[in-house]
């Protein structure tokens, strides 16, 4: 059973869950829905902003650097969000995935608070954990020393 919707899922932590119109989100970002309705190109140094924007759509993946995302605080005091990225579908308008990379501190009570609101996952190897939905969707929690959690849409 997954709660998701409940606010306590992953407090302090990330912002994980539905949209409106039931998109699933990670820090404020959904999948399945066009670059451009989710957040502007960033203006000046992207580093600097205050809101969600995006960096210029690079490589054969077609995927860009969010930035303005909240990056919360990890047990050790720094950022538990240091990166965060989305990729898009093979015609660059739709996101297809979006993660970010965690702070090492953080990535067991991250895989602990998505078993918590997920249950077991669906599959797991020496270098990932995945769940995925009934709604199709899939959660990736993958790497040792520099930990990413991704999420993703299979439609």
């Amino acid at each position: 059973m997954c709660n998701l919707h409940k606010p306590s899922f992953l407090r302090n932590a990330l912002s994980l869950g539905y949209d409106l119109k039931n998109h699933m989100t990670l820090n404020g970002v959904p999948v399945g829905v066009p670059l451009d309705d989710v957040m502007p190109a960033c203006q000046g140094d992207p580093k600097a902003a205050k809101t969600l924007c995006h960096g210029p759509v690079r490589g054969p993946h077609t995927s860009v650097d969010v930035y303005g995302f909240w990056e919360g605080e990890a047990s050790d005091g720094k950022p538990l969000v240091t990166s965060m990225w989305a990729s898009m579908n093979s015609e660059g308008t739709l996101i297809r995935l979006v993660g970010v990379r965690l702070a090492p501190s953080a990535a067991l009570p991250v895989l602990f608070a998505l078993r918590d609101g997920l249950g077991m996952p669906s599959s797991m190897d020496l270098w990932s954990v995945q769940w995925q939905t009934r709604d199709n969707n899939v959660f990736l929690m993958s790497g040792s020393d520099l930990p990413t959690l991704a999420i993703a849409t299979k439609n």
